[in-house]
């Protein structure tokens, strides 16, 4: 699925640990279709809290040595799980700002990463599918054509996945740069330096495993921190595993329509399963009532 643009790939684990079995079987699956591959040596290594692939600063560590290592066309997130954003206090963003264009590959608990990187202005922020998910993404085939489309320059209308179709509560149509991530680490930033600021971009958010009474009070968090303040629009994607009833989902939805004059929708192919689409957070989105 990741291209020949980015032939050696570099895995980390930022957060939590990936089971070993799994990483090897991600490994081999890209080392078939031509990719080089190697670890940092952290991902196995384990923390007292069980939850962690290792100690922050050595998760760090591997973090920053991948990003300036000269054999790293892309760093490629293991898993999510929790804990990345421990790593944003301990990161030397100068350091990372010599390859101002290296891809982090990843979702879910990455948006911590994709956060920090937007707001200090580092690296290429990819929000696409992690190891433990790449076997299934190339069986399933979207996600490969969405990486294509990611990547290939100017303004991107997604492709939908057959049957699917937005739901729009403000309509409208706006072209403008995504920022996109979990619900609950977004929220997890605020006050803390690292949350970007989405003036004049498109928000995309989903989520998994949280019912919509506490998404209810992650949203007003970032609202009332001045998250969705002149955002150009606001997209919903999955909510995956939400033991809420579709209704209570889409009510959620119809009130953010009340944090910007921009469309908000929901149905967006984005989160934590198959299908779902890959996002370039430097490629352009047109998001259209009229079409997608």
């Amino acid at each position: 699925m990741y291209d020949s643009r980015y032939p050696r790939l570099t895995v980390i684990s930022p957060g939590s640990m990936l089971k070993r079995a799994e990483v090897e079987a991600g490994t081999e699956s890209l080392r078939s279709t031509g990719h080089q591959v190697r670890w940092m040596p952290h991902l196995f290594t384990g923390d007292r809290l069980s939850h962690l692939a290792a100690p922050a600063a050595d998760r760090a560590a591997d973090l920053e040595a991948a990003w300036l290592s000269p054999d790293t066309d892309a760093i490629l997130c293991a898993r999510g799980g929790g804990g990345s954003a421990q790593l944003l206090p301990l990161l030397d963003w100068e350091k990372l700002r010599r390859r101002p264009d290296l891809p982090l590959i990843g979702y879910s608990d990455i948006t911590a990463l994709h956060f920090g990187m937007l707001k200090m202005g580092v690296g290429l922020p990819v929000v696409a599918p992690m190891l433990g998910l790449y076997q299934e993404s190339l069986a399933d085939g979207y996600a490969a054509r969405a990486w294509q489309a990611a990547f290939s320059g100017g303004v991107r209308r997604v492709e939908l996945p057959p049957g699917d179709q937005l739901t729009f509560y403000r309509k409208g149509s706006v072209t403008a740069l995504p920022v996109s991530g979990n619900i609950t680490v977004a929220a997890s930033l605020c006050g803390t330096g690292f949350l970007p600021s989405p003036r004049g971009r498109i928000v995309l958010l989903e989520d998994v495993d949280e019912r919509v009474s506490r998404l209810d009070r992650l949203l007003t968090q970032l609202a009332m921190n001045g998250f969705f303040e002149d955002c150009a629009g606001i997209v919903f994607g999955q909510f995956t595993d939400c033991d809420s009833p579709l209704e209570e989902q889409q009510e959620l939805c119809a009130r953010a329509t009340a944090w910007t004059k921009g469309p908000v929708c929901s149905g967006f192919p984005f989160g934590h399963q198959l299908p779902f689409t890959v996002l370039n957070l430097r490629q352009q989105l047109c998001i259209s009532s009229d079409g997608i």
